[in-house]
């Protein structure tokens, strides 16, 4: 089945559209609360450039809604996995607009009790 934007809760749809602005970069300290990410609490962008390359701000974002990739539907899911809980998303590391590493800070309870893998 096919996910679109419009599909997501708005704070990762606003997520999704951050990494499509800045194109290269990374997330850190992401608060995810239940599965949602907590855009409140904020997080910090780190925004690489790549000099030479086509790496600048994007000044509007691609279509407001459009089929999500299969690396966005792994990142939501992700978050879902944390749906009694929350935690937080040390960094989300996201080439050409898409999310490709995330590092998660876990407390041993959380590993231990709460996560089953694979993930997905």
């Amino acid at each position: 089945m096919d996910a679109y934007l419009k599909d997501l809760h708005p704070n990762n749809q606003l997520l999704i559209k951050l990494m499509q602005k800045y194109t290269f970069g990374s997330i850190e300290n992401l608060i995810v609360k239940n599965g949602i990410p907590c855009l409140q609490n904020n997080p910090r962008l780190l925004w690489k450039v790549h000099f030479g390359f086509d790496s600048h701000i994007k000044k509007e974002v691609i279509n407001s809604n459009f089929k999500l990739k299969k690396s966005h539907v792994e990142l939501i899911q992700t978050f879902n996995l944390f749906k009694n809980m929350e935690v937080c998303i040390r960094k989300i590391d996201f080439h050409d607009g898409l999310p490709k590493i995330g590092s998660i800070e876990l407390s041993p309870e959380h590993f231990l009790k709460n996560m089953r893998y694979p993930p997905f």
